[in-house]
């Protein structure tokens, strides 16, 4: 245990030494400025998600970013034809502190509200269906870091932590129809984030 604790504080002077190196000989490196705005994507997810910020001071910003999804699938085979389609939406929306921590790496930590809706549906031609609504509302919390390529780009990661409440509302054929509600706190896996500044 002892070493392993050696070599990641061996690791983190490695990595650190170069940045602060390169803090102090770039004195003009990309800056916030109020008013400015950013378009946020996340490369390893799916193209619907993303997001908009505005700084409102060189340190804070308004963060509104979402994802949607739309699935259509229908196959036939000897018991007649089956189709089931699905759409989600989710967003949310809050302010969000950023501090420098060299010229080019910043920290940011943020919180606000969420929301998503979602509405999944299968059918028979032999006349069985059912569908399944789900409603969700909640807070979140989010901590990331980001390095600044140039005054345009920057690349990092972000944790989540998310606390909701769902509805969801089932329903199979004409009678059966059943309503859950639940309550749970998420520790989201880490993010790669990307945003585009201008």
């Amino acid at each position: 245990m002892h070493r392993l604790q050696c070599i990641l504080a061996s690791a983190c002077v490695v990595i650190a030494h170069p940045l602060r190196a390169q803090a102090s000989a770039d004195t003009t490196g990309p800056a916030f400025r109020r008013g400015q705005w950013g378009a946020e994507f996340i490369p390893s997810r799916d193209l619907a998600e993303g997001g908009v910020l505005r700084l409102s001071t060189p340190t804070r910003a308004w963060v509104l970013d979402g994802s949607a999804t739309l699935d259509h699938d229908s196959a036939s085979g000897n018991s007649g034809t089956q189709s089931a389609h699905s759409i989600s939406f989710n967003a949310r929306v809050g302010p969000r502190w950023y501090h420098s921590e060299y010229e080019q790496v910043v920290r940011f930590v943020g919180l606000g509200v969420s929301g998503s809706y979602s509405n999944a549906s299968s059918s028979q031609s032999l006349g069985t269906s059912s569908r399944e609504e789900v409603w969700s509302a909640g807070v979140y919390g989010e901590l990331g870091l980001q390095y600044l390529f140039t005054r345009h780009l920057g690349l990092g990661v972000r944790g989540d932590v998310v606390g909701s409440g769902n509805s969801v509302h089932i329903m199979q054929g004409a009678s059966t129809t059943q309503r859950l509600t639940s309550y749970r706190v998420v520790l989201e896996p880490p993010q790669i984030i990307g945003t585009f500044y201008f």
